[in-house]
């Protein structure tokens, strides 16, 4: 730690305030900031607020480093960090007034220590760098037994709105020396609570996180270790909750007919532990959930309404161990092994709300990357999806295609883990995932348009609400499983409203794998090295590489449990009066296993003890109607310009499916409980008719071979 800054800091900020700016717009620091000591024992049990005020005329007030409002505590040397906040902990970026309102927390650059601006307002971070023969290890401790928050508010009365949250709770523990261990435990007990608020009369937008593992999310915890060819290297990273976590982005319009509300979480709590380099590691993350951890992106509702409106959010959730590292052919095959562990228990509540509403246009878009503004852009990269024009002319049916809108499905997801090991020799991952009896994971996706006037459009797209990752691609003897308990209740509800006079009605409502498990050992060529200049067992001579015969796992299981609840429900209604109505709902499929394993046989389990039920239902009504709950075989109008209403390619209700490919598929299916998946489509109209199309299978295997 710089013990200048750190003297200059406390003796001109701590308590400064700065001198009002003229009244046609005010700005104000509300506390300077900090650089907290090292090590910290206990923040008092006195509120600690940081942050700008700002009023007036187009008021901007934006929390970017430590003279305006930022926290960190840094150690760059062998010290480790601990803070225990006991009181109350608050950065604030407070923009309040007309015209233009603005308020932003956190950079959209990585930290730059030297001038004391940080990505996320409250940073914890113990950096070591690559020193020989150094001992040391990195260590962050974050214990919050009081209230931690972190806040934009924006609010314009006659003009636009817009609160950011860049970035919001960051700890770190990075060691760069060889072989070192790096851990880091971030433990609330009382309230930690990250949000964006704006409201306004045209166009309104709040936004927490900039992305997930590959960004600054609301709640960031971060581990590395770099590998030793002489040691093992260990990184733990660990969350408990016993209190309660809450990431929220609301969007609201205060008059009637605003332009549009924008309300988006992209990264909520996100834990990554990671190694890299040349020998053996040994990684886990754990996520203990006893309490309340409480997602919720809202656009549109508000004291008055909005003309669109988009509700988004996508790893709300999210913990990956990543192992790499490769090897020379002078390496020994076995000896460097990697071990990846991803656990996550919930025993309390995790809840995910999207909720967006709107007079013509309304959206809510779960575990997806981003609506492209542009979608031109991705014409290349996905010519299925977006087609030639960039504009959703393609038949990729992985896709709902929402004309120049699209979203491109995230491969994280909402509520995701994902184990990697790309090492050199035997590596093994793990990833387990327990709702106890008492658990309860709820997630609701909501769009609602009503025009009283015109045409209204209701679309939801949700992908992987609960998202499982295990790959094993070393040398050797690879092994990676995936598994999921449920013995409390799992409720997931996709639901679109559109309800047009005067014009025409259409609701869209999807989901595409709501509880996902994949699982992959593949990885480089394996060969086994004779002894040097022999020709070793099963060697062509010479002391040329041969091939080596390995034994490859790859293991999927998900188990809804004698107590467990699985509800996944997709509803889709469209009423329209003077006008056309058309509803259209699919899941594909509730739950997914996908598994591939090189020279071994993989497996995917789903036993059902207790209740699974997937209900999926449509509802159209109008001058013509036309309603699908799943349309089956049925090729409907490819590319799916929404303002048509058709979709893009054939899709159906679908309750379990299975994909596998090796050398031979295992694929099992256990009920000894009550297994439902149904489909129910009604289509009513009064002068140009009405069609309704139902289409679902319970349980699908495909593989290579059966």
């Amino acid at each position: 730690m710089t013990l200048f800054r750190q003297h200059i800091l406390h003796s001109t900020s701590i308590l400064a305030i700065c001198i009002a700016a003229p009244a046609a717009a005010q700005t104000a620091t509300i506390n300077g900031g900090v650089l907290l000591p090292n090590p910290l024992t206990t923040l008092p049990a006195v509120t600690n607020a940081g942050g700008v005020n700002a009023t007036g005329e187009d008021p901007t007030a934006r929390v970017d480093n430590l003279s305006n409002g930022e926290a960190a505590q840094v150690s760059e040397t062998a010290t480790p960090v601990a803070l225990t906040n006991g009181g109350t902990m608050t950065v604030t970026a407070s923009a309040t007034g007309t015209g233009d309102a603005t308020a932003v927390v956190g950079n959209i650059a990585p930290d730059v220590i030297a001038t004391g601006a940080y990505q996320s307002a409250i940073t914890q971070r113990h950096q070591l760098g690559d020193v020989e023969g150094a001992t040391w290890n990195a260590s962050a401790t974050l214990v919050n037994t009081g209230t931690t928050r972190v806040r934009a508010i924006a609010s314009s009365s006659d003009g636009d709105a817009t609160a950011r949250v860049i970035g919001g709770i960051a700890q770190v523990a990075s060691v760069e020396t060889k072989g070192r261990s790096a851990t880091a435990v971030m433990d609330n007990r009382a309230t930690i609570e990250v949000s964006a608020a704006a409201s306004g009369a045209d166009t309104i937008l709040a936004s927490v996180g900039t992305g997930g593992e590959t960004g600054a999310p609301a709640i960031r915890q971060f581990v590395f270790s770099s590998k030793s060819p002489t040691a093992t290297t260990s990184g733990s990273g660990s969350i408990l909750n016993s209190g309660t976590m809450t990431v929220s982005a609301s969007a609201s319009p205060l008059v009637a007919g605003a332009s549009s509300a924008l309300a988006s979480i992209t990264g909520g709590v996100v834990q990554q532990v990671q190694a890299t380099g040349r020998g053996n590691s040994n990684l886990l993350a754990t996520v203990t959930n006893s309490n309340a951890m409480t997602f919720s992106s809202t656009a549109g509702i508000g004291a008055g309404t909005a003309l669109s409106s988009t509700a988004f959010a996508t790893e709300v959730l999210t913990q990956r161990v990543q192992a790499n590292g490769g090897g020379l052919a002078s390496d020994p095959v076995t000896g460097w092994n990697d071990i990846a562990t991803v656990t996550m228990s919930n025993s309390g509540t995790i809840s995910l709300t999207t909720n967006a509403r709107a007079v013509e246009a309304a959206t809510s878009l779960v575990g997806v990357k981003a609506i492209p503004a542009d979608p031109s852009q991705y014409a290349n990269l996905y010519p299925n999806s977006y087609g030639p024009n960039g504009v959703g002319t393609g038949t990729d049916n992985s896709y709902q295609l929402f004309g120049d809108l699209s979203p491109i499905i995230s491969e994280h997801g909402v509520i995701s883990q994902r184990a990697q090991a790309n090492g050199w020799g035997d590596d093994v991952t793990d990833v387990n995932f327990t709702n106890s009896a008492t658990g309860n994971i709820n997630i609701l996706a909501g769009a609602t348009a009503l025009n009283p006037a015109g045409s209204a459009i209701a679309r939801n797209a949700a992908a992987g609400f609960v998202v499982q990752k295990t790959q094993a691609n070393g040398t050797g003897n690879d092994t990676s499983r995936a598994t999921a308990t449920n013995l409390g209740r799992i409720a997931i509800t996709a639901d679109a409203t559109s309800t047009a006079t005067g014009g025409d009605a259409m609701a869209v409502s999807s989901i595409t794998g709501g509880i996902q498990q994949v699982g992959e050992v593949t990885g480089p060529t394996k060969f086994a090295l004779p002894a040097s200049g022999e020709g070793g067992s099963g060697s062509s001579g010479g002391g040329e590489p041969t091939f080596g015969f390995y034994t490859n796992i790859g293991e999927l299981t998900f188990v809804n449990g004698a107590t467990g609840t699985v509800d996944v429900r997709v509803n889709a209604r469209a009423t329209a009066t003077g006008g056309g109505g058309e509803a259209h709902a699919y899941v594909e499929p509730a739950v997914l296993q996908t598994i591939q394993v090189d020279g071994g046989t993989p497996r995917a389990t789903f036993d059902n003890r207790n209740s699974f039920n997937v209900a999926v239902s449509s509802v159209a009504s109008g001058t013509g109607a036309f309603a699908t709950a799943g349309a089956g075989d049925l090729l409907l109008d490819v590319g799916f310009p929404v303002e048509e209403g058709r979709l893009p390619t054939e899709h159906y209700v679908i309750g379990v499916g299975q994909f596998l490919l090796g050398k031979a598929s295992d694929a099992r299916f256990t009920n000894s409980g009550d297994f439902t998946v149904s489909a129910t489509s009604t289509a009513t109209g009064s002068t140009e008719g009405a069609l309704s199309i139902a289409s679902v299978i319970g349980y699908g295997v495909t593989g290579e071979p059966v």
